[in-house]
């Protein structure tokens, strides 16, 4: 998001007659791990009086990071967060947090006053169902509990840096291959790149890297999945596992590599 057109937006709504109210940013794109500048879309939500809300659905882990965490500064200034630690916090699916500034607001929002609920109303400990949709519900809660508890914040810190880590190591291995291009550089442990050898069609080259991606799966060597990014078809790698190793890594490279020649080669022919 380009705070610029984002305040030239606003001003054209409000001298339309329009009252705009909220600006939802995003903090770690699943397509290219790209980061809103949370900072600046702060301030003007703030000026303008408007909620901001931030998708770190996938990239609010790196708040884990010591030595990454600046890349999403300016998070802690949203009133509402989306956050998915089953994504990059290593929990299993079905994990998902919605973190407001105000408790007050989720319980205005969710809070019932149903007459059967009445008796389990306590006035020192707030019941889970005021501050959300569900009445009974299972306690998701503790996975998260018992990963922070066993494995402390300073483990959990190493184990989403190795992400940022791996994700270089695949930009550093195609640099050393000719006829591969990086689409998108590598951001939040996310990378997308192509094959792209010289005198081929732009359809040709993308049909390429979609049987890249079947085969390599096919062959229970790795799973990279495609995207399309400025129109293009995009291999991308998502590094976030901390068990792989760099062998790992150049193995697959190495893998992309070998497969996409064969494939050129039989296109050709």
């Amino acid at each position: 998001m380009d705070p610029e057109s984002l305040r030239r937006v606003i001003t054209q709504d409000v001298e339309n007659g329009l009252k705009p109210y909220v600006v939802i940013a995003t903090c770690g794109s699943t397509s290219t791990g790209s980061v809103d500048p949370l900072d600046a879309i702060a301030d003007i939500a703030t000026e303008h009086k408007m909620w901001m809300h931030v998708d770190a659905a996938y990239g609010g882990s790196v708040a884990f990071c010591e030595s990454r965490k600046d890349l999403i500064r300016g998070i802690g200034r949203a009133d509402s967060i989306a956050w998915d630690p089953h994504k990059w916090f290593f929990q299993t699916y079905g994990c998902s947090v919605i973190l407001f500034k105000y408790k007050l607001h989720p319980r205005e929002s969710f809070a019932t006053t149903a007459h059967f609920l009445h008796d389990v109303e306590d006035g020192y400990i707030e019941n889970p169902f005021n501050f959300g949709i569900e009445l009974t519900r299972p306690a998701r809660h503790m996975r998260l509990w018992f990963s922070l508890h066993i494995l402390g914040t300073d483990m959990i810190d190493r184990m989403i840096l190795r992400g940022f880590e791996l994700s270089n190591l695949v930009a550093s291995e195609l640099s050393k291959l000719e006829d591969w291009e990086i689409v998108t550089p590598s951001s939040m442990a996310v990378i997308n790149f192509r094959f792209k050898p010289c005198g081929m069609s732009a359809e040709n080259i993308d049909n390429i890297n979609i049987l890249v991606s079947k085969r390599l799966a096919a062959q229970n060597i790795a799973v990279v999945f495609t995207t399309r990014i400025h129109g293009v078809v995009c291999l991308r790698m998502c590094t976030i596992n901390p068990l792989t190793t760099d062998n790992d890594i150049r193995d697959v490279i190495n893998a992309l590599d070998r497969n996409a020649r064969l494939i050129s080669k039989e296109t050709k022919e």
